[in-house]
């Protein structure tokens, strides 16, 4: 048995069974760098910590918001829209503005209460109301400052006289004429002490018509209505007032209204859109 002997460079071989035998001197060879050690550390399997398991922070539970009986609207009560006020009283007796004719009457005893006789050229002791009577001496006095003399032939009658009067047409004219004058019973202006019948101090064309071919009427035409007056019955409106043209005839009823009549074109009952029928 042979070993083999490694010693730095040399190289002996030596029989295993033969001690003694002579050293073997090997031939020299190249150097051979020995090959080191190469320790081979264990790997270290790393302990397989298991990952902490990441705490779970549980959602918060909504607030529940308590649910809310809602309150009932209380039910409003609408503010009843007031009647509008007219700007006129048509149709209280006493008014200035009162619409009077066969549709509208006034009660057979009425008598207006503040009355007296214009201080003016009057037949008799013909009476109106005290600012109708005052708005005529202001009328008056213009016309006769103007070169025109006036003259108030009639003013208020009481329920009696017109029936008398009317009596007379019915008998004179008959009926149906005698409806188409201001005469009728509860249904005329004099009663209401509004009413005046003017012509000219001669007394030429009283209750006429050729009153309306005189320059009173003419300056009557054009200025009455800035005393409160205005013609009352004027010519082409009888199929809306059932009166025949009165030239003659003046109605007071105030400045204001007066000046909006006279502008409109209209009669009383257009303006006021209140038939006569």
């Amino acid at each position: 048995m042979l070993y083999l002997i490694v010693t730095g460079a040399d190289v002996r071989i030596r029989a295993a069974s033969d001690p003694d035998s002579s050293e073997v001197t090997p031939t020299p060879s190249a150097d051979v760098t020995p090959t080191p050690e190469v320790t081979i550390e264990p790997t270290n399997t790393p302990d397989s910590t298991p990952s902490p398991t990441p705490e779970t922070t549980p959602s918060p539970t909504p607030e529940t918001t308590p649910e809310t009986t809602p309150t009932p609207t209380p039910e409003t009560t609408a503010t009843p829209t007031p009647t509008p006020v007219p700007e006129y009283d048509t149709d209280t007796t006493e008014s200035l503005q009162k619409v009077i004719n066969l549709s509208h009457p006034v009660p057979a005893e009425y008598v207006p209460g503040d009355m007296r006789v214009p201080n003016v050229p009057v037949y008799g002791d013909q009476r109106m109301r005290e600012e109708a009577a005052k708005a005529m001496e202001e009328m008056f006095a213009a016309a006769e400052q103007a070169g025109y003399h006036l003259y108030l032939a009639s003013g208020y009658r009481s329920y009696a006289k017109q029936m008398e009067i009317y009596e007379e047409y019915v008998t004179e004219r008959g009926q149906e004429e005698a409806d188409r004058i201001d005469a009728h019973p509860r249904a005329s202006e004099h009663q209401l002490g509004l009413g005046a019948d003017l012509c000219t101090t001669d007394g030429g064309c009283a209750f006429d018509y050729c009153f309306a071919q005189r320059e009173e009427y003419s300056w009557l035409k054009e200025n009455s209505w800035k005393y409160g007056y205005i013609e009352r019955y004027p010519d082409g409106k009888e199929s809306i007032t059932r009166i025949k043209y009165s030239p003659w005839h003046y109605r007071y009823v105030g400045k204001e209204l007066a000046a909006k009549i006279h502008a409109s074109g209209l009669c009383l009952e257009e303006y006021f859109e209140i038939s006569a029928y």
